[in-house]
């Protein structure tokens, strides 16, 4: 398993252009399957895509504005990703890139897991201030003002809370943490302002919790936290120890590959945005991730408003919009300190219900 979030999201170069291997496996979280967490693709996807942006000097200055990718089937977290760049179009002002991703498997094929177009922008040069209403920045705020991050239970804090409360037993405590998010522990920080339904209900692992939220519309109800990078993302080592490096059965694969400032946290933003939206429906109702026969995201659109630095804590909050014939639609928004806009996330995702209980 990779040490860190950097050495996760690290690729190796291999014999052909803009084609890479992710160095370690990606991993699982949060989804009762077998399979890798959605976000470490979506993260390694963005990896690549910046290494075919950072390769031509006229776009070493462009921005990362969108990911609109497609789960084309379960991204097993026993092998390498192979992650091939395509360029779509090269402008002033645009650079876009399609990222497919696959794995080998023991036969010698190789099975495509998601795909994604990526693009870039040229930075605006242009004085949005002088201009006024609506060319100057506006936005969409959080619900309400929240506790700042450094004043808030982390969700370790939390459940030993409901443990102690005795509302949560600690095999379930522990299994929540060191399985099923010991990911997330390994490369965030997440703290959680009490007024959202999962510092309540302990992410579905109480819940039965009572809340004021269960009083709204399911498409009211939300969740929120404080997130950040738990490593230094702003000098990512320039290469992992040779231990780090993780054999592959990929062929004609090379050196490990540097990991830029900038296509670090674009990487980490998309890896947290992924988190929970698929199982929100479950954990907003009263129900763990027990309770559905399938559980995971089918497509996403990532959109950046400004350049992430996390670094810092950022505040999400997450909702759902709508769900019929198995399928949901969830979305997520992202706030730096100044509660300026700097991302959203939407996803249309599956969820089945027990056949035994119909």
């Amino acid at each position: 398993m990779a040490a860190n979030f950097v050495e996760l999201v690290r690729l190796r170069s291999t014999s052909q252009p803009d084609v890479y291997v992710s160095c370690s496996n990606p991993e699982k979280m949060g989804n009762p399957a077998d399979i890798a967490y959605g976000g470490c693709v979506q993260a390694l996807s963005v990896q690549a895509a910046f290494k075919s942006i950072e390769a031509r000097r006229e776009l070493h200055n462009f921005e990362i504005h969108s990911l609109l990718g497609v789960y084309l089937g379960p991204t097993l977290a026993d092998r390498k990703v192979k992650l091939t760049v395509t360029t779509i179009r090269n402008t002033r002002s645009f650079a876009t890139r399609r990222v497919t991703c696959t794995q080998l498997f023991n036969d010698g094929s190789e099975r495509s897991t998601f795909t994604a177009t990526i693009d870039f922008t040229a930075p605006n040069k242009i004085d949005n201030a002088k201009a006024g209403a609506p060319f100057t920045r506006y936005g969409r705020k959080p619900r309400m003002q929240y506790a700042p991050p450094e004043q808030l239970p982390s969700m370790t804090d939390i459940v030993l809370r409901k443990v102690q409360e005795r509302k949560v037993n600690r095999q379930a405590a522990d299994y929540l943490e060191n399985v099923v998010f010991a990911l997330s522990k390994k490369v965030s920080v997440s703290v959680f302002p009490p007024q959202g339904l999962h510092a309540q209900n302990a992410i579905g692992l109480d819940p039965l919790a009572e809340s004021e939220q269960h009083s709204a519309k399911l498409t009211d109800r939300f969740s929120v936290d404080w997130v950040k990078s738990l490593q230094d993302l702003s000098a990512p080592p320039h290469s992992p120890a040779e231990s780090a490096v993780q054999p592959t059965d990929f062929k004609d694969v090379g050196a490990p590959l540097s990991v830029s400032t900038a296509s670090a946290n674009a990487s980490f933003v998309a890896f947290m945005m992924d988190g929970a939206l698929s199982f929100i429906p479950l954990t907003f109702s009263r129900m763990t991730l027990t309770d559905a026969s399938a559980v995971s995201s089918l497509d996403c659109a990532l959109r950046f408003f400004s350049v992430p630095d996390m670094n810092d804590f950022h505040l999400r909050e997450m909702q759902t919009i709508q769900g019929n014939d198995c399928r949901t639609y969830s979305e997520a928004f992202l706030w730096d300190r100044n509660q300026s806009m700097v991302a959203s996330m939407t996803q249309a995702c599956i969820l089945r219900p027990h056949l035994h209980k119909l």
